[in-house]
């Protein structure tokens, strides 16, 4: 049987949280939209080559240059969180049903958020 893991790598960041805090509701719905659709995609990849659920998510958010980045302020990622339930990727994003860790790297060689399912 093969193992579940799949990585998705995805040539953007998300905003701070100190930018999305502020945003009007409507906008923060648009943008959460943005960040399910580069998702969803990837159920069709999940789905052809597993049968249920990942029960683990590791997210990694890459910045090329090495300025200074609160980890918290990027970490919320409710876009890439619901696009893998609407995906089918993960049953649900409760602590129940899938472990998420997530981290910020500096000095990367490009801008780039990877997500590894597992």
């Amino acid at each position: 049987m093969k193992s579940k893991s799949m990585t998705i790598i995805i040539e953007d960041v998300p905003v701070s949280q100190n930018i999305y805090q502020h945003w009007h509701w409507a906008k923060k719905g648009k943008y959460k939209k943005k960040w399910e659709n580069k998702v969803i995609p990837y159920g069709y990849i999940w789905k052809s080559n597993y049968k249920g659920y990942a029960k683990k998510i590791r997210i990694l958010i890459c910045f090329p240059d090495k300025r200074r980045r609160d980890k918290d302020n990027y970490c919320y990622q409710k876009g890439i969180m619901d696009g893998l339930v609407k995906a089918g990727i993960i049953k649900d994003d409760s602590v129940k049903d899938v472990k998420m860790k997530c981290d910020v790297k500096i000095g990367m060689r490009k801008k780039a958020t990877i997500i590894d399912i597992g």
